[in-house]
């Protein structure tokens, strides 16, 4: 007996060509993506121009209460520019190099 007699052998052997099929296309797109894209330089970490006091401690690896008693003794210097304290990432790096 032929394998193009029976209609159901005839209709799974379709189905799993299809299926390879679909598996392969799946395993050359990941390997797309996995590939380095050496074109293309890698983002490094987005940095914001100003912090949150909240944001500001997590940056530094600080409490909230540190960074407050630290703007408080004027060792870090926050923007008053508005109601909110906002503390600059320019000011955030330069408290970090003068206290390395």
């Amino acid at each position: 007996m032929e394998q193009n007699d029976n209609p159901g052998q005839l209709i799974l052997t379709l189905l799993l060509d299809e299926v390879r099929k679909v598996i392969r296309d799946e395993l050359a797109d990941f390997r797309e993506i996995l590939q380095p894209d050496v074109s293309r330089p890698k983002p490094g970490p987005e940095r914001k121009r100003f912090y949150t006091i909240k944001e500001a401690a997590m940056e530094l690896s600080l409490s909230t209460a540190t960074v407050r008693r630290l703007i408080d003794r004027e060792l870090l210097r926050p923007s008053r520019a508005t109601r909110h304290i906002r503390i600059s990432n320019e000011e955030l790096e330069r408290f970090s190099r003068s206290t390395t």
